[in-house]
C-alpha cells in the first residue's frame, strides 16, 4: 500500500503543479491581451489626432495664401495713402487721379468728407 500512496501523493502533486501552470499561463495570457488592447487603444486615439490635424492643416492652407494677399494688398494701400500722397491725389489731383485713388485704395468702401 506504501507505493500506491506515494503514486497518489505524486500524482496529486502533479496534477497542483499543472493547475498552478494554467492558473499562471491564464494571468500571462490576459495581461498580454490586457497590453494589447490598450496598444490598439492608443494607436487608434493617435490616428484619430492625426486625421483632426490634416483637417486643420488642410483648413488652414485654404486660408493662409488669401490672407497674406490681403494683408499685402493692405500695406500697400496703406503706404500709398500714407506716404505715397494719396491724400493729395484725392483732394488735389485732376478728376482722373481721384477716380483712380478711390477705385484702387481703401477708399472706394467707405466715404470721405473731402470727396463731397
Amino acid at each position: 500500500m506504501e507505493i500506491q500512496l506515494i503514486v497518489a501523493i505524486i500524482a496529486g502533486a502533479v496534477a497542483l503543479l499543472s493547475a498552478a501552470g494554467t492558473v499562471a499561463t491564464s494571468v500571462w495570457n490576459a495581461s498580454r491581451t490586457n497590453a494589447n488592447g490598450l496598444a490598439i487603444r492608443k494607436l487608434e486615439f493617435e490616428n484619430e489626432q492625426r486625421k483632426v490635424a490634416e483637417v486643420m492643416r488642410r483648413e488652414t492652407a485654404a486660408l493662409t495664401e488669401p490672407l497674406a494677399r490681403s494683408a499685402n494688398d493692405l500695406q500697400s494701400r496703406l503706404f500709398n495713402i500714407l506716404r505715397g500722397g494719396a491724400l493729395n491725389f484725392i483732394s488735389h489731383g485732376n478728376e482722373r487721379e481721384r477716380s483712380y485713388m478711390i477705385d484702387n485704395t481703401a477708399f472706394s468702401h467707405c466715404p470721405i468728407p473731402l470727396l463731397d
